[in-house]
């Protein structure tokens, strides 16, 4: 069945767990004719993830229920009626009126009843719910009735250090919470930055150290980092490669413009994007030939190997559709 798309469309939110489809379908049928009626259901037991969707065939039924239905209370708790918005309607709409926020900075040792009772001095509290990260830092996120509540408190209290639950020597770091899509848009353009600014560099000599690897590329930029891998077994010894990161993906394309075949304590360097595991895996995985065609060493002189790598491959066919992705060395972290 395909959704119209219309003013009729609601979302209900905050729905009792034992909520189905027929008991939403009998909460709203007094306000219209009602199309469709769904739940979105966890895929454990069929249990309802508090989340309902209802469809009138007219933009006015759904406004009547929102009126009568929005903050009022069933089964104990307070549902949350209100028009039905697309992915990138709900991303502005979030944007321009939030009523959700995200809180760090918090003290080690604070409850979700702390919390709820601090917040709620300064407005009236939907929820508030307490978290921790993998380095066991509490992170609150806390739901306002009112766009003008969040706001007040975001501009009020960001980057201040009140004693009730700001950790000794910290500050409160406060901002909108993010969406689901605009976190996974802000991480792909994280990823897409660092690939950017970073370059493999290989067939380093034994006596390359990060410090003279950071030396040797600042010149064309500022570094974020500087990285040699070393074995990860018995004595510490190079593994005659490394990784820099620069802080603008510009210097990177000096670096890999002026360094790639230059000399370093004697070896000529490779320089390359630098790709992470998965893409190079992505990458290996489209040739024809499967991944053993794809393998090419290269943080060697071929001497080290007995044969000369490059020369090895000539005479082979050519690398599936797209051969070109294969022309160079792929170096990968």
């Amino acid at each position: 069945y395909q959704r119209r798309v219309h003013g009729g469309n609601i979302v209900v939110k905050n729905l009792p767990t034992d909520f189905d489809v027929s008991k939403l379908r009998a909460l709203f049928s007094e306000f219209g004719i009602i199309y469709s009626c769904k739940l979105d259901n966890n895929d454990v037991a069929g249990s309802s993830k508090n989340v309902g969707f209802v469809q009138f065939d007219t933009e006015e039924s759904a406004q009547q229920a929102i009126d009568k239905l929005n903050n009022t209370e069933v089964g104990g708790q307070a549902l949350s009626v209100q028009s039905f918005l697309s992915k990138e309607e709900r991303i502005l709409h979030g944007k321009e009126l939030y009523t959700n926020l995200e809180v760090k900075g918090l003290k080690a040792n604070i409850t979700e009843e702390d919390l709820r009772k601090w917040f709620e001095q300064h407005g009236k509290v939907k929820r508030a719910k307490l978290i921790h990260d993998r380095r066991d830092n509490p992170i609150a996120f806390v739901e306002y009735s009112t766009h003008e509540e969040a706001k007040k408190v975001l501009d009020e209290f960001h980057n201040r250090s009140p004693d009730e639950i700001c950790e000794l020597g910290s500050r409160l770091i406060f901002q909108r919470w993010l969406s689901k899509a605009e976190r996974q848009a802000s991480h792909n353009k994280s990823k897409l930055d660092e690939a950017l600014c970073s370059l493999y560099v290989g067939n380093l000599a034994e006596n390359v150290d990060e410090e003279l690897l950071r030396t040797t590329f600042s010149n064309f930029g500022e570094l974020v980092r500087t990285q040699v891998m070393y074995s990860k077994f018995g004595a510490k010894k190079s593994r005659g490669f490394g990784f820099v990161c620069f802080k603008n993906p510009e210097s990177a394309d000096q670096a890999l413009l002026n360094m790639n075949n230059a000399y370093l304590a004697g070896n000529p360097l490779i320089v390359n994007r630098a790709q992470q595991r998965g893409d190079f895996e992505e990458l290996k995985n489209q040739s024809t030939f499967g991944p053993q065609a794809v393998w090419i060493p290269q943080a060697a002189p071929p001497t080290q190997w007995g044969f000369d790598p490059y020369q090895q491959f000539q005479s082979q066919p050519q690398f599936g559709a797209n051969p070109t992705l294969f022309s160079s060395p792929l170096s990968y972290y």
